[in-house]
């Protein structure tokens, strides 16, 4: 297996501030063939236009974000002036954002792309697969591993979500309780509010990417040249079976089952009146569905998980529960301040009023 990484600065941060986000150190291959250097091109193509769809776009809650895991760094190495001043970058930063757009929920505010190529055909999967059972049969479980392990080949896009209904909040107040001299609540404060930020992995298989990329190619083939068609769509066939033998049709088995069976409509119209032009459409359509699909899905997974984590670790449910504790106090105490500072100022426009 082949593995390119393309790690921001801020996601490699967050690597090191969050125990629950690790970085796959990857592992041996088992065969040494790669794509083809035409399918190199359509796969950096594809990661490239990922990428762009991944592009953050609210920059302020982006440098926020970056200024808490500044702050936590600061805090640790008990340099509380700098951690002050991190801080509040960071409520300048959140407040703005929330001033521009009231109704933000969950914002995206990184994305890191890992490419594992492992490019092999149905034979040799098969045969990888076998040999692992049986090592697994005989319990050797780390050999099966070194069999297994590689045998990915996909795009690894990770983005990383804040809440903004409620993760600004909790950095106000830990802001106010580190000017107030309580260094190890408001490290408690971030590092349980660090905890509600939403992982989401999203995996794209290769083969998916390149059959589409053969479709796309059959369609724009001129219909008169039929051989050229049918390999293109005979390859992309290749392709959907690998990513099933590869395991990445699990959740959408019955969208990757459509995508072959229209494949083969459009051959057998190949051999009749050759109307393919709204069956290529359709597929197409099809295709960009399954993508949309796969990464709706990623993201409910994410959720869920750390839904599940909470439920299966009490600490960490305890700790967010202190910090959102602590968040509804400072507010209830912010709106009591102003409450009071409101009816001080109604007073005197009264006594301004009678001694007029």
């Amino acid at each position: 297996m082949k593995k390119r990484v393309l790690l921001s600065a801020l996601a490699a941060t967050f690597l090191f501030c969050s125990a629950s986000f690790a970085k796959d150190t990857g592992s041996k291959a088992s065969v040494s063939k790669f794509h083809t250097q035409k399918e190199q091109g359509v796969i950096n193509s594809r990661v490239e236009s990922e990428k762009k769809l991944a592009k953050v776009t609210l920059k302020e809650v982006q440098e926020g974000f970056e200024s808490v895991l500044n702050a936590i760094k600061w805090i640790e190495a008990d340099k509380i002036k700098e951690a002050e001043d991190a801080l509040k970058v960071a409520v300048k930063k959140f407040d703005l954002s929330l001033k521009n757009n009231p109704a933000l929920k969950m914002v995206p505010v990184d994305s890191t792309t890992i490419v594992y190529e492992f490019a092999a055909g149905e034979k040799e999967i098969k045969e990888n697969v076998k040999k692992a059972k049986k090592l697994l049969s005989d319990y050797r479980v780390q050999a099966a591993r070194e069999i297994l392990i590689p045998m990915k080949d996909d795009i690894e896009i990770t983005t990383l979500y804040i809440p903004m209904d409620t993760y600004p909040l909790a950095i106000k107040t830990a802001l106010k309780e580190l000017q107030q001299g309580k260094k190890d609540a408001a490290l408690m404060t971030l590092k349980a509010v660090m905890n509600t930020v939403v992982v989401s992995k999203v995996t794209i298989p290769i083969s998916l990417v390149l059959a589409q990329d053969l479709i796309r190619k059959a369609s724009k083939t001129d219909k008169n040249k039929k051989d050229e068609i049918e390999k293109l769509l005979k390859k992309a066939k290749e392709e959907l079976k690998i990513a099933y033998l590869l395991g990445y049709t699990d959740k959408h088995d019955k969208e990757y089952k459509d995508l072959i069976a229209q494949i083969e409509n459009i051959e057998k119209e190949m051999k009749g009146e050759n109307k393919v032009e709204k069956l290529y459409s359709h597929l197409k359509d099809s295709f960009k569905a399954l993508f949309k699909s796969i990464k709706s899905q990623a993201y409910k997974d994410s959720v869920a998980q750390k839904e599940e984590k909470a439920l299966l670790n009490p600490s960490s449910v305890k700790g967010e529960a202190a910090a959102k504790a602590k968040i509804e106090e400072t507010e209830s105490k912010d709106l009591f301040e102003a409450k009071e500072k409101m009816r001080a100022f109604e007073n005197e426009v009264k006594k301004d009023l009678k001694n007029k």
